[in-house]
């Protein structure tokens, strides 16, 4: 459904917005998928493949592949392509002989959308919390922080896991700030007070600490904290295999992020009025306006009052109230000034 907007000032406002939209997550949208060669039959699989990645992180359920509500989707994926490109993707030294074809699928985000919603499934929008990551490692007899700069394959590996599912990870900087103010043995004793105090400073909607060890040879253990909304939440992770208990790291705070910040309505739309006050230039309002626009749940939005400072909005999204105001509060454009009132601020 398109989004229209209707505004009770001029045009001529929208074309002075240069807003600075939340960072959304990328790449949702998009599947990547090994392939045999460029004929159609490999092509027709592996778009079903890259489809099979794109509905994982839209309904934030590790398992949506093997949903039969899906499955119309899923086999008809070449509906929704929007664009596909080859990659020759190099293993080895030798470029040559050593080398994997790969294809690249975008999907059409609105088309996408439209048949899961038909279909009753639930859409994960774009403005997902953020999770900062502290991991701490055993080796022997000596325990460590891995840090990015010391760990870079650890690290990508984490990254990759994570655009898997769609979710957002922060690296600490590892700076003298952050060596300061959090030791190993803060992360493997749980000590969850200065792990809180030194993630202040990033600003992350969630926190993740994870304890890594191999206590015997082939078997590794990975104790994982969640931080959220001021409880806490603890799973372990078991495998052959360092990469395996990290990936099931970031799956396991997946399924939390997913449980506690996706919508919960897939069909409805429901309208939501607020107030946005301390509005005073028309850059401000520019960049209000357009900001609802590019929120997932959003269908419409009406201006239905202005008064001086104090713009009232009514807005249609998909999801109602509560996927409308998660959205808003993951994008740090707005403050809530009210808990019990929808009112909010435009922040600096």
């Amino acid at each position: 459904m398109k989004k229209r907007i209707l505004i009770l000032l001029t045009i001529s406002l929208v074309l002075l917005s240069h807003a600075t939209f939340a960072v959304r997550v990328p790449g949702l949208y998009e599947g990547e998928v090994p392939v045999e060669n460029q004929e159609a039959d490999y092509r027709r699989q592996a778009i079903e493949q890259a489809m099979k990645q794109v509905l994982i992180k839209l309904t934030g359920d590790r398992n949506a592949a093997l949903r039969v509500a899906l499955s119309p989707v899923i086999d008809t994926a070449e509906r929704y392509v929007q664009q596909y490109r080859y990659l020759q993707a190099n293993i080895g030294d030798n470029p040559v002989t050593n080398s994997r074809l790969r294809i690249n699928v975008r999907f059409d985000e609105s088309n996408v959308n439209d048949a899961l919603r038909n279909l009753g499934v639930q859409v994960w929008g774009r403005e997902r919390p953020s999770t900062l990551i502290w991991i701490a490692m055993q080796n022997e007899n000596s325990r460590r922080i891995l840090q990015p700069g010391e760990d870079p394959d650890i690290f990508y590996m984490i990254d990759q896991y994570a655009k898997s599912r769609g979710i957002v990870v922060i690296n600490p900087l590892f700076d003298l700030q952050d060596n300061a103010s959090l030791r190993v043995s803060d992360i493997w004793g749980g000590f969850h007070y200065t792990v809180i105090n030194a993630s202040q400073r990033y600003y992350p909607d969630l926190i993740l600490t994870g304890k890594i060890l191999s206590s015997l040879p082939g078997i590794w253990e990975g104790l994982w904290i969640a931080y959220i909304n001021g409880n806490e939440t603890t799973f372990s992770t078991e495998g052959s295999y360092l990469e395996s208990v990290l990936n099931e790291g970031i799956n396991g705070i997946a399924d939390i992020i997913a449980r506690n910040f996706s919508q919960t309505s897939a069909a409805e739309i429901g309208n939501t009025v607020l107030k946005v006050i301390d509005v005073l230039t028309l850059q401000q309002y520019a960049k209000i306006m357009n900001y609802f626009q590019s929120l997932s749940p959003v269908t419409n939005v009406e201006v239905t009052q202005l008064n001086l400072g104090i713009i009232e909005f009514k807005i249609s999204a998909h999801g109602g109230e509560q996927a409308l105001n998660r959205a808003i509060d993951f994008g740090r454009i707005l403050e809530r000034v009210d808990e019990n009132q929808n009112i909010y601020r435009i922040l600096p």
